[in-house]
């Protein structure tokens, strides 16, 4: 299926005849081949190619091509891909060989705090306001830290993909559950909520993401292309990851926060905390990107890959974070598979705790929260309101909030303060959603 030459144009910022060439290129023809074909001359053609190089910051033919194929739709609701005949069989019937050997477990993540025995019940999310599940892996070879609990290892089973089973507390009605994955090896995946009587699927995410896209909700359950919420209370449910390959993954992070909306927001005290040295980005002003605050959550997560050292290019990582299914750029599993394509662990998390911010960045650790407001709610804001907008927070000073905002007007007006009583309200009556990102264990 030939890729649509004006998507191509518009996401990467190319004229139409840059654009028509990059998609011959992508196609198998050669300079000379699509000169032929498009009536152009050689030297034409070249110089086209020369302009694309420039815009998307690369220098060889093969990596004009990566770009469009990172775009490239793949036909069917279900696809042909990985998920099709697993998300076909809904029974998903467990194979004879049961999980791993122990072997996969014997590795400790270098954490904040101490690693309690591997278990895969949910102790830990027994059913409150908010609770959050966190295990992880990481080779002593690439050892990084999270600042927040984290209890054991996931289990893993082989069907025709990698799977993990995690059962859910009771859920109420009203509440959001948000799963989420990071993986160095940067495999493809998708959340499977499975009720019992029905089962109800988030977006596929990774490279090929555009082969599931249908977001299947059940009865009290609605799926949301990177979460769920609840109509209804449910219960014995179970969330099932689902991982593109056979091999467990060497380095991840899985964690499953579940809470009401709208939480509980306790109105506790606010201390002063460090401020990161995070450098300022502006999505605006970008001349390659045009997409103003559509790419805020991917401006994000390149300010704290900047904080963290990691050489790439905004543009770059705007690519590997576009959703092909839900249509947008703001799809937080998708983000944080782009980072794990640069060798950055993270997760998503809801929220109705506060000192979760505060312990992060006292930490060292990016966090980046969802914020929303109406007129006149958050003084000192680029924009006068929103319904869903990602900042990132480098401290607490003197009862403020201290942030970069990716869509003000220029780099220099990146840097903001927001009173911290205004700001707990814009995130934590928002759902509390986040971005948090490990930091390598030597930096601790």
């Amino acid at each position: 299926m030939r890729l649509d030459q004006r998507f191509v144009e518009a996401v990467l910022g190319l004229t139409p005849a840059e654009a028509e060439i990059a998609v011959l290129l992508a196609e198998g023809l050669t300079v000379r081949q699509i000169a032929e074909a498009t009536g152009r001359g050689y030297g034409t053609v070249r110089s086209h190619l020369k302009h694309t190089f420039s815009k998307l910051g690369v220098r060889r033919q093969f990596e004009v091509v990566q770009a469009v194929h990172s775009l490239s739709i793949l036909p069917g609701s279900e696809g042909s891909g990985p998920w099709a005949t697993v998300l076909r069989d809904r029974t998903l019937q467990r194979p004879p060989a049961g999980p791993f050997p122990s072997r996969w477990i014997e590795h400790p993540v270098n954490n904040t705090e101490p690693i309690s025995a591997r278990r895969t019940d949910l102790e830990s999310v027994a059913m409150a306001t908010h609770s959050t599940w966190r295990v992880a892996h990481a080779p002593d070879a690439r050892s990084w830290r999270y600042p927040l609990p984290i209890s054991g290892e996931v289990e893993w089973r082989v069907h025709s993909v990698l799977e993990a089973e995690i059962p859910l507390p009771l859920l109420p009605p009203g509440h959001i559950v948000v799963p989420s994955f990071s993986c160095l090896e940067g495999f493809d995946h998708l959340w499977w909520l499975d009720c019992g009587a029905g089962s109800s699927f988030t977006a596929s995410f990774g490279q090929q993401s555009g082969q599931y896209a249908h977001f299947e909700g059940t009865q009290g359950v609605r799926a949301r292309p990177d979460y769920f919420t609840t109509s209804q209370a449910i219960s014995n449910a179970r969330l099932r990851l689902l991982v593109d390959t056979v091999k467990p993954p060497q380095d991840y992070l899985v964690t499953v926060s579940v809470r009401a909306i709208p939480g509980k927001i306790k109105d506790v005290p606010t201390v002063d905390t460090p401020l990161l040295d995070i450098p300022p980005m502006n999505a605006m002003s970008s001349k390659k990107w045009e997409f103003g605050r559509r790419i805020c959550a991917a401006t994000c997560v390149s300010m704290a890959m900047d904080y963290l050292g990691v050489d790439h290019a905004l543009h770059d990582l705007v690519i590997a974070a576009y959703h092909r299914p839900a249509d947008r750029y703001g799809v937080w599993p998708q983000n944080l598979w782009a980072a794990s394509r640069w060798g950055v662990v993270g997760a998503i998390e809801t929220t109705t705790d506060w000192k979760v911010l505060e312990r992060a960045v006292a930490e060292g650790h990016p966090f980046a929260p969802l914020i929303a407001f109406d007129e006149g709610d958050l003084e000192g804001s680029p924009i006068p309101a929103s319904l869903g907008h990602m900042v990132i927070v480098r401290g607490i000073q003197n009862r403020r909030v201290v942030v970069h905002d990716p869509v003000a007007q220029d780099v220099i007006s990146v840097p903001r303060q927001y009173a911290a009583d205004e700001f707990r309200k814009a995130w934590l009556g928002a759902m509390g959603f986040f971005f948090l990102f490990a930091v390598p264990a030597s930096d601790s």
